[in-house]
């Protein structure tokens, strides 16, 4: 069974489908739980993205630091868009958090290449997310067909049968995208949703100095820590904790072994998370942490070999000047 919710927007309506309806509560505290209680305990990027959450990452996408978005959107727009073929009707379909201004990007490639029907579905844990990228996208084009689905990226899902030709993308590399082990799976399941025609866009953040990718998830405005601490505060309304934010710490580092940013909380003093919805108590010693996110950064050859595993062929590499970011063009192997 299918649950719609309406979203009032400033000039149009537009519905959610969830592609887990009913979920409850316990759901959410369960995810929490299980993941706070490995030996290095973590909790899920996508509850990084509550409304404050994605309003931060959307300012956090602006900054000079942080590179990620801006060269991607670059690449995006110097080099993927200018290649793209034409067509008369086109569903765009993005898979995970980040800023709204890629997406902008290929609907208005889309519509001033005189596409007569442009489908916008945006695909997401976080309904807030879903919320802010809809409202953004149809406040600037009224004509664009918007179906938002809310589902959990960390399971398999199943979209609705296409009428139309398909671009995906997922720009990745970003905080709250799934873990290292996650995303052949996640695009395995893109793939299962494919027409032979489709393509998916696929952004790899390259490897590179450390200091680079270190300064840019400890910019100099505090934002991606902001950011990274108010998870915590979702913690606290899922589990009711009441874990005092300021007894924690940001931190965010390159671990070279794995090649990712590492994006983690670490406890100033020994304390105890009290997650009275789940009846447990946790204890944290000083300089313990908490990991929140992670994000790959690819060499040429993880690209060639991730896509590869997942089942696809890479069409077309597209890279700035500096190869500090990857779009790749993929299709069905």
């Amino acid at each position: 069974m299918e649950t719609y919710q309406n979203i009032t927007a400033s000039k149009k309506r537009f519905r959610t489908e969830s592609m887990f309806p009913g979920i409850g509560e316990e759901i959410h505290i369960d995810d929490m739980v299980f993941s706070l209680l490995e030996d290095q305990k973590r909790i899920d990027a996508k509850f990084l993205y509550d409304t404050t959450g994605t309003r931060l990452f959307q300012e956090i996408c602006l900054l000079r630091d942080y590179y990620p978005s801006r060269t991607a959107l670059h690449v995006l727009k110097e080099s993927v868009i200018p290649s793209l073929p034409s067509y008369e009707e086109v569903e765009i379909v993005t898979i995970g958090p980040g800023d709204n201004l890629k997406a902008k990007s290929l609907v208005m490639h889309m519509s001033h290449r005189s596409a007569k029907r442009i489908r916008f579905t945006p695909v997401e844990f976080s309904e807030s997310a879903i919320n802010i990228t809809t409202q953004s996208v149809q406040n600037m084009f009224e004509n664009v067909e918007i179906n938002p689905i809310h589902t959990d990226l960390n399971e398999p899902f199943t979209l609705p049968e296409p009428d139309m030709p398909r671009i995906y993308y997922m720009f990745g590399s970003s905080p709250g995208q799934p873990e290292d082990h996650r995303t052949i799976p996640l695009l395995s399941t893109i793939r299962s949703n494919m027409n032979k025609h489709d393509i998916l866009l696929a952004g790899f953040d390259r490897v590179k100095p450390v200091h680079i990718l270190e300064k840019a998830y400890n910019d100099s405005k505090g934002l991606v820590a902001a950011f990274n601490k108010n998870v915590l505060s979702v913690t606290n309304r899922v589990t009711a904790a009441g874990i005092d934010p300021s007894m924690f710490v940001h931190q965010a580092f390159f671990n070279t072994k794995l090649s990712r940013i590492e994006m983690h909380l670490k406890a100033t003093e020994d304390l105890n998370l009290h997650l009275r919805k789940a009846g447990l108590i946790l204890g944290m010693i000083r300089g313990e942490s908490i990991r929140t996110a992670t994000a790959k950064k690819y060499s040429r050859i993880d690209i060639e070999e991730t896509a590869a595993a997942a089942g696809f062929r890479i069409n077309e590499l597209y890279n700035d000047a500096k190869k500090w970011y990857t779009i790749a063009e993929l299709g069905i192997a």
